[in-house]
């Protein structure tokens, strides 16, 4: 998670970082902060198909 973190301290803006922290969150059964890095990295990048299917699925 540190990794993830940094990343976004220098790229707040990073929809891979937060879709990687996503991935990261649900792994360790974190649901919400999960899902709220999920739709984040759909905000900054909509067009990213796999954060779509990502969501639909939670």
């Amino acid at each position: 998670m540190t990794w993830f973190d940094g990343a976004l301290s220098k790229d707040s803006q990073c929809a891979l970082a937060y879709y990687n922290r996503g991935l990261s969150y649900a792994a360790l059964g974190v649901h919400s902060r999960a899902l709220a890095d999920q739709q984040t990295a759909f905000l900054l990048d909509p067009e990213r198909r796999r954060v779509h299917e990502e969501i639909e699925g939670q």
